[in-house]
């Protein structure tokens, strides 16, 4: 994967939705394989002070950055929601179509009741 290339990370065995944290240029990172656009795409969680660094150093490896508009058109695609687009304090994720994400069989959680 062209992100190992600048961190002591295997991405490769880190599953969909799980986080890990290695290193990158010295310093301890976590790192999420999220991808909210429907991408496998992967999460760099850093101070503001190495951001930039980071960043440039991502550019250096040929990765092309995107917009918004970019992610949205992936996510939408995919069937990700997000909120204050597709579910909001008047559309719960239930009435927008998005019960593959509710788990009401998984215990308790905030807002269970009201979904119930």
């Amino acid at each position: 994967m062209i992100l190992e290339k600048i961190c002591d990370i295997n991405l490769s065995d880190l599953k969909y939705y799980r986080i890990t944290s290695g290193k990158i240029s010295g310093k301890e990172v976590p790192v999420s394989r999220t991808g909210y656009t429907g991408e496998d795409g992967f999460e760099f969680y850093v101070a503001a002070d190495f951001a930039s660094q980071l960043w440039d150093m991502i550019l250096k490896l040929g990765v092309k950055p995107c917009g918004l508009g970019a992610r949205d058109t992936l996510r939408l695609e995919a069937a990700m929601p997000l909120y204050g687009h597709e579910y909001n304090e008047e559309t719960s994720p239930l009435e927008a179509g998005f019960d593959w994400i509710v788990k009401l069989d998984k215990g308790d959680f905030i807002g269970r009741e009201a979904l119930l």
